[in-house]
């Protein structure tokens, strides 16, 4: 009987080890980009949402008086109004991304911008980040109401 030439066990475990690392790497690239655009889209939009809700308050819009912001950790509601009431129908709450969350708010939360001026009542930063590590988006606002940096 000739013996036909086969792989080893080895060799079978070496390949099936070499390609699996591949394919690791490869859908860890892929989900790079894919976990950046979400940081940066909700960035752009939580930006959009802070200046909305101060320009309302500054200008009078929808029966004037105070407009807030109200974060939690994987979300935040925007508020007509000087307080945050939950399960009120005016509220617009904003869902974030499931691999981003707010870590860190040293800013007064609710963010209120008071009727007229648009000012708050205390300044401070707001850290969104990656859940799965990365880089965080730090929003810096001062007693003005404006945002002064996002890092």
């Amino acid at each position: 009987m000739a013996k036909r030439p086969a792989f080893t066990i080895i060799e079978v475990l070496v390949i099936t080890g070499l390609v699996a690392s591949l394919l690791v790497f490869t859908s860890l690239n892929l989900l790079s980009p894919q976990r950046s655009s979400a940081l940066e889209s909700t960035t752009t939009t939580l930006n959009s949402d802070l200046r909305h809700q101060q320009l309302q308050a500054m200008t009078g819009t929808s029966g004037g008086g105070d407009y807030g912001i109200y974060f939690n950790a994987d979300s935040y509601v925007l508020f007509p109004g000087a307080a945050f009431t939950p399960g009120d129908p005016a509220n617009f709450s904003i869902a974030l991304e499931p691999s981003l969350q707010f870590s860190s708010i040293s800013w007064p939360n609710p963010l209120v911008f008071q009727a007229g001026s648009g000012q708050v009542t205390g300044a401070g930063t707001l850290t969104l980040s990656p859940t799965g590590g990365g880089t965080p988006r730090i929003f810096t606002i001062n007693t003005y109401g404006t945002i002064t940096q996002i890092q």
